[in-house]
């Protein structure tokens, strides 16, 4: 085996080390904004954070009507969509709007 094949085979293996470390820390700091373990965050994530508190939101779209007439835009999630409030303070509930509908987010841990 030449010198200049293992050199190559070095750099080979660096550079996909590399990319999987990349790939690694992209993925946890999706999943610490979010929790979501995704490499980029979605409109509507699990997790948001808004006004220092976390929200759980539900995975699908609110299926019974809910709007977001009467509230406030306070804000956007990591992945771009609206976080809708009735006051730019923690409230009990708060609603993303994303692509695919308004989700309903709930307080984590109580007022």
């Amino acid at each position: 085996m030449s010198v200049r094949r293992v050199k190559w085979g070095n750099a080979i293996l660096a550079l996909a080390m590399l990319a999987v470390l990349g790939a690694g820390i992209q993925r946890w700091s999706v999943h610490d904004a979010t929790g979501d373990w995704e490499f980029w965050p979605r409109a509507a994530p699990s997790k948001v954070s808004f006004a220092g508190r976390h929200y759980d939101c539900m995975p699908e779209p609110t299926l019974w009507g809910e709007t977001i007439d009467g509230l406030g835009l306070r804000g956007l999630t990591a992945g771009g969509g609206e976080i809708y409030s009735s006051s730019a303070e923690a409230t009990t509930s708060i609603r993303v709007k994303a692509g695919d509908g308004v989700h309903t987010c709930t307080l984590m841990g109580g007022l």
